[in-house]
């Protein structure tokens, strides 16, 4: 959960014009941040993409993370997310599952 006044910034790999529109209008997925948040959003000094900046209004908007989704649509069209994995894997943790179903089968414990 994200406090009033807090500031979030990305840089996104786009020029500062196919974030926003003619009339000075943000795109999608930045517009819906901006729902939550005031954006500013500046060329970088170096010319490789734009800076974009929030800062929230609203205490229980994930801004770091709806920042971060924007970022992803932009650059690359979706939302990328890993699959979470188990924590246990591999023959060890196989071994001591197959050992302790035994242990609990057999009453050993």
């Amino acid at each position: 959960m994200a406090e009033i006044g807090r500031s979030y910034g990305v840089v996104i790999n786009l020029p500062r014009e196919e974030l926003s529109s003619d009339g000075g209008r943000l795109s999608q997925p930045l517009a819906e941040v901006a729902e939550h948040a005031d954006i500013t959003v500046t060329p970088t000094t170096e010319g490789r993409g734009t800076a974009v900046l929030a800062v929230s209004h609203e205490p229980s908007f994930d801004l770091r993370g709806a920042l971060r989704s924007a970022k992803q649509t932009l650059e690359t069209g979706e939302i990328l997310r890993v699959p979470p994995e188990p924590a246990a894997r591999g023959p060890v943790a196989t071994r001591l599952t197959d050992w302790s179903d035994r242990m609990l089968s057999s009453g050993g414990w």
